[in-house]
């Protein structure tokens, strides 16, 4: 278990055009993770709130690509990849 959290990393993300990264950095560890939509069709799903009975929605893609890269010590230590991905596009309101 690799364990990248702020102060002690360094952590970056972000979304656009259906695609998403996310990259951490520590002393020891560098993880780059990106996301793509794939040319799925998004989907708008319900989010439970904390408020009983109410929900926000969010725009969703079900399948995508994933890859997740893992360098320790600036050499490679993990790479994979996922066809089973899914990406949040965001929040839509609530209803």
């Amino acid at each position: 278990m690799i364990s990248l959290l702020p102060p002690v990393a360094r952590v970056q993300g972000g979304e656009r055009d259906g695609r998403w990264t996310i990259k951490a950095r520590s002393h020891r560890y560098r993880v780059r993770l990106m996301g793509e939509a794939s040319g799925s069709q998004p989907r708008r799903l319900p989010i439970p709130l904390l408020e009983p009975h109410r929900f926000a929605y969010s725009t969703q893609h079900l399948a995508g690509n994933l890859q997740l890269e893992i360098f320790r010590d600036g050499k490679p230590y993990y790479a994979g990849q996922s066809t089973l991905a899914s990406l949040e596009a965001g929040s839509i309101g609530a209803r």
